[in-house]
């Protein structure tokens, strides 16, 4: 029980996030983790060159990964 309100905690909080994007990433990333669809299908529904999916992809991740870093060490000091 515990672990499953953890990750449902994790998940609501990376969709919080979600709307701190630039909308593209925000799209890109939905659709890849919510939607679970491949690069070539997300390209194509949104226009882009499948480099620039995985551009937005990576930007979008690295800010929600930073930012759960950020939530999981508050109030640790770290080095």
């Amino acid at each position: 029980p515990y672990q499953v309100l953890s990750i449902n905690d994790e998940t609501n909080w990376v969709k919080d996030l979600m709307h701190e994007l630039p909308i593209k990433q925000k799209e890109v990333f939905y659709l890849r983790h919510f939607e679970e669809n491949t690069y070539k299908e997300i390209s194509k529904a949104l226009d882009l060159n499948e480099t620039k999916v995985k551009v937005y992809l990576h930007r979008a991740r690295t800010f929600i990964k930073d930012a759960m870093e950020q939530k999981h060490a508050y109030g640790l000091k770290t080095g």
